[in-house]
């Protein structure tokens, strides 16, 4: 338990030690998915060897 405590005290908070070098995420990108039809993608059929 006092093993948990300390953990959750050493990462929770937003120290400055962790917030010195924040990471740059890449923008959401539009997978274009969406807006095909089923029928329009083109299904894998998996033959028999």
């Amino acid at each position: 338990m006092a093993g948990f405590a300390l953990s959750c005290l050493l990462t929770l908070p937003p120290w400055p030690m962790y917030r010195h070098n924040p990471l740059k995420w890449l923008p959401v990108q539009e997978s274009g998915t969406e807006d095909k039809k089923p029928a329009e993608r083109k299904l894998k059929r998996h033959t028999k060897n």
